[in-house]
This record gives structure tokens, C-alpha cells and sequence, in this order.
């Protein structure tokens, strides 16, 4: 059995993260925290450098914990504030929170779930299993690096520059967690062949230029 531990889910806020730890807690399930405060994405979709927290679980309990979080939380809907936001939303807003199951928690996604049902808007054929399987192959797309910023990135590994090293070794490791507990890579394996150039090719540059500096450009020495 794999006892990896990979990201579950994100929280954004201490209260919903801590309010998960004494659900795992409670029901004896293992988690690790880690707090990120920053990302970077050489991809540039301009995402937003906000305060991240992920919780890692092994990925043999991701069906247990689905599974507890709605038996947890059944109670808790038949008394649902009347200004709750979930009660605004159209059926193509809670659609989609049906069909990522991943990306909210268990109170609003089995409220879209009865919601839907109350607006005769929701298909017994298709199942919670069947979301899952279309959520992990939409998320298995991953959208490639513009050529024009592999081109730049280039340029910047032949001027010997540290930051094609730092992009070349993240676009090589960076790995997505699938909501069924499977890890694949953040790029395409196109991407990834480029990462591995650019590693390399800033790694030699790197040392090229400051080789061929101290050597042609005897000013530059370091005197003690």
C-alpha cells in the first residue's frame, strides 16, 4: 500500500484549515501541514501570491475521508441559514460544484447536491464516481509553455543567468495532485525536455561566462 502523503485539499484561511485538523484528528487519519506563503509559476498565469496551506494525506484515504466528511455534515443541512450564499447561486454555478468535488467542502458540496435536486437539475446517472473519473482526466490537460517564453528563457540560459537554472529544475520537478490520489506532472513532457535543457544549458553558461570573465577580464579578480 502506498503511504506517500500528497496533497488532499488547500485552504486559504486558519479557521477552515484548523477546523479540518481536529476532523482528522478526531477520526485517526495521519495528515501533514504545509504552509506556503508564496508560489511561482514559470508558466506566468499571473497567479496570485496569497497565504496557502495544503493538507497531505495518504492517498488511500482520500475515498475514506469523502465519505466521513458527508456522513459528518448530513445533520448540519437540514438547518441551513436562509441567507447561506450556496442558496443564490444559478444551477450552472452549483453544477460545477459538483463536478469538483476536490476544490470545496463537504457542507457545500452536498448542499449544491440537494439544491440541484430540488431544482430537478440533477442526473442520479451520472455518479459521484463518474464526476471524478471526467474531473481527473479535465485536470490531466495541462496546457503547455508559450514558445515565446521558452524562447526568453533561452536567451537568459545563454547569457549565464541563475534564473534559467531556478525555471529549467521547477518545470522538471513541478507535479499537480489528481483528486484520486494519483501525481503526475505540471507541464507537458514536451515542457519537461525543455526544463531539462534549460537546467543544464544555465548550469554550463553559468560557468562559461564566469570562466571566460576571469580569464579575459583580469580587472575582475578578486584581490586579498
Amino acid at each position: 500500500m502506498n503511504s506517500e502523503f500528497i496533497t488532499f485539499r488547500t485552504f486559504h484561511d486558519d479557521e477552515s484549515l484548523t477546523f479540518f485538523k481536529k476532523f482528522l484528528e478526531n477520526q485517526d487519519i495521519p495528515f501533514i501541514v504545509e504552509n506556503h506563503s508564496q508560489r511561482f509559476d514559470p508558466s506566468f498565469a499571473y497567479n496570485s501570491f496569497n497565504k496557502e496551506y495544503s493538507v497531505k494525506i495518504a492517498a488511500e484515504n482520500f475515498e475514506k475521508i469523502y465519505s466521513l466528511e458527508e456522513k459528518d455534515v448530513e445533520m448540519q443541512l437540514e438547518n441551513i441559514p436562509k441567507d447561506y450564499y450556496l442558496l443564490d447561486y444559478s444551477i450552472e454555478d452549483l453544477q460545477k460544484i459538483t463536478s469538483a468535488r476536490d476544490e470545496w467542502n463537504a457542507f457545500d458540496y452536498l448542499l449544491a447536491k440537494r439544491l440541484l435536486k430540488e431544482k430537478n437539475a440533477f442526473s442520479e446517472e451520472i455518479t459521484d464516481d463518474k464526476k471524478l473519473k471526467n474531473r481527473v482526466e479535465n485536470l490531466k490537460n495541462v496546457s503547455g509553455i508559450k514558445t515565446i517564453w521558452l524562447i526568453l528563457f533561452y536567451i537568459i540560459a545563454f547569457f549565464g543567468g541563475f534564473f534559467a537554472i531556478f525555471i529549467g529544475y521547477y518545470i522538471k520537478v513541478a507535479k499537480k495532485n489528481l483528486p484520486n490520489g494519483e501525481t503526475i506532472s505540471k507541464f507537458t513532457k514536451r515542457d519537461v525536455l525543455h526544463g531539462n535543457i534549460l537546467f543544464f544549458a544555465g548550469i554550463f553558461f553559468l560557468v562559461f561566462w564566469i570562466v571566460r570573465g576571469y580569464y579575459f577580464f583580469p580587472f575582475l579578480h578578486f584581490k586579498y
